[in-house]
């Protein structure tokens, strides 16, 4: 990962996948920016490499040194620099997001599509990349279609059911994230006001941090 010292979903994921392969299996976790370890890595039994001090060549002269059989890797900096490692491992990552439109987001109109592009031809140098929808999976466009696994959400679909609600009965809603614009978590908040203000029976609960806590708040 570029580092452990965020509670990025990517982060979490791969400390419950740890905690769940660590019997059986030799893990190394390595950051690429931290000096410091993060302490949801105190976990008995497995490596952490901090690579913080390191140039980019320096770290690709490290990494290519470990003997490793699979390699899991999430988000920009991370998956490029594996994506040029030599060897014969397995290369594994994980697209959440729209990954264009975070870039544009995130870096502007010129920097984030040169983002996008270098990442996504890095992306199709793995063995596999897990997509969480069919939108998010067009954009890997140098990526072979077989190696894209596609994960709505971890939601089992045939599962979920339509269902009408009684006049007596609250319809409950549950956003966990990033109270940020990107999430458009506001324009939520905004709909469930309106509703409320037509006399829906509706809640709706958010669970999260971010610079639009405040925001929110003052609008509840």
């Amino acid at each position: 990962l570029p580092t452990l010292s965020k509670n990025t979903t990517p982060l979490v994921f791969m400390t419950i996948l740890i905690k769940y392969l660590n019997n059986n299996h030799n893990i190394s976790v390595v950051s690429l920016r931290d000096r410091e370890v993060h302490s949801i890595f105190n976990i008995p039994g497995v490596r952490v490499i901090l690579l913080g001090e390191k140039s980019f060549y320096d770290k690709l002269k490290y990494l290519n040194k470990l003997n490793y059989d699979i390699i899991l890797s999430s988000l920009f900096q991370a998956d490029v620099l594996a994506s040029v490692l030599s060897g014969s491992c397995k290369k594994i990552s994980m697209v959440r997001a729209d990954i264009l439109m975070n870039y544009i987001y995130d870096k502007g109109k010129i920097t984030g599509p040169l983002m996008y592009f270098i990442h996504a031809i890095s992306l199709s140098q793995f063995d596999s990349i897990f997509a969480l929808t069919y939108h998010n999976a067009k954009r890997l466009i140098f990526c072979k279609k077989n190696k894209i696994k596609i994960i709505r959400n971890f939601i089992n679909e045939p599962s979920v059911k339509n269902t009408i609600l009684n006049n007596d009965q609250v319809l409950r809603l549950l956003s966990v994230g990033h109270l940020s614009s990107r999430k458009g978590i506001f324009d939520l908040v905004e709909i469930v006001g309106g509703l409320l203000s037509e006399n829906f029976n509706i809640k709706l609960t958010i669970l999260g941090e971010g610079p639009l806590e405040q925001k929110i708040r003052n609008y509840i």
